[in-house]
């Protein structure tokens, strides 16, 4: 059989392999958000979540990030404290950046994206965070971010 084949699209891939959610925020401003691969968490906290490549389910894998970040914490000192809360920061926009579909956002300066700066100002940063952290099963990040609660997540 000679058949001619064809690369998938991006939109057909997409469509297959990555789960979106739409999410409005309290501030009224809707995102198409999706799930964040558990190695981007692996990746980006480093040690804090070692061990957890192999768990698969999303919420259990959930807790015991939330439970390593919160006893990290806990042990750090008022100055540690601040620089992992600068760190988490960084964290935040990098996951807003990764895991936000539509509209794009992005940490550099183009005219057809929003800036991470744009979210920041708004105050949607730790909503959409929040949201999809919840969403792919990352940390519980209600005691590291403020204001972390969306009106609508369906």
């Amino acid at each position: 059989m000679n058949e001619t084949l064809k690369p998938t699209s991006v939109a057909d891939y997409r469509k297959k392999y990555c789960q979106t959610k739409m999410v409005q925020l309290s501030s009224g401003s809707v995102f198409e958000i999706k799930k964040l691969n558990p190695m981007f968490y692996i990746e980006n906290e480093g040690n804090v979540v070692s061990g957890i490549e192999n768990i698969t389910d999303a919420e259990e894998r959930r807790k015991i990030i939330t439970e390593k970040l919160k006893q990290k914490y806990d042990a750090m000192g008022d100055k540690e404290k601040q620089e992992f809360l600068k760190k988490q920061h960084e964290l935040y926009k990098k996951i807003v950046v990764y895991a936000t579909v539509n509209p794009v956002i992005s940490l550099e300066r183009e005219n057809d994206k929003l800036h991470i700066s744009d979210i920041e100002d708004s105050g949607d940063l730790y909503p959409l965070v929040k949201v999809i952290s919840d969403f792919t099963g990352g940390a519980d990040l209600s005691s590291f971010c403020p204001s972390t609660k969306p009106d609508n997540t369906g």
